[in-house]
């Protein structure tokens, strides 16, 4: 049997595809024009809209206008609370030195919100870390198609669990998010 090992990403830096949609630069703002151009001109073959239901396009629009948003880091938090439990972990390949491997994994968030996981010792990502702590886990939507929907990228370090308290607490909220992870207590 192989160990398994916990491991919680810490240090964690955020961003997300929402907050480069709200930069300011020159070429955004500029698709910005031509798609409001565009969404505001209606097609030849449009149907005619009525002035009662324009009336009411008009208050939704006004009303989201003025609506209160999440916070960014409110976003990252409930995108990844929301998601499926699975992301890409990117890793310092030891296998291809100098390149980044990527390897689709399960995680579970633990109280403070940071993101752990069950690796086998046969994984190359647990070789990778274990060489190198450094790693990037891009979480999508659970709804993601393509690349206008939500995802965030969280980048930091990678350390063992080492206190068997926490192991097992962590082990039990992982099987709660991954019922099927039978392997989780081989070795």
């Amino acid at each position: 049997m192989t160990p398994v090992l916990l491991y919680v990403i810490s240090m964690i830096a955020v961003g997300n595809s929402f907050r480069m949609m709200r930069r300011k630069t020159p070429f955004i703002e500029v698709c910005r024009k031509q798609i409001t151009t565009l969404f505001h001109q209606a097609p030849t073959d449009a149907p005619v809209i009525s002035a009662e239901d324009q009336k009411k396009i008009d208050a939704f629009r006004e009303h989201q206008a003025g609506a209160k948003r999440l916070s960014f880091g409110e976003e990252v938090r409930t995108l990844i609370d929301q998601s499926i439990g699975y992301g890409v972990l990117s890793t310092n390949s030891v296998q291809f030195a100098g390149y980044p491997t990527g390897s689709v994994v399960g995680f579970q968030v633990d109280e403070q919100g940071l993101p752990f996981f069950v690796f086998s010792t046969m994984s190359a990502h647990t070789t990778d870390i274990l060489k190198d702590d450094k790693a990037s886990l891009t979480v999508m939507s659970k709804d993601f198609k393509g690349a206008a929907e939500g995802r965030v990228v969280l980048v930091g370090t990678i350390q063992k669990v080492l206190d068997a308290e926490l192991k097992s607490q962590l082990r039990d909220l992982y099987l709660k998010r991954h019922k099927d992870a039978f392997w989780i207590d081989f070795g």
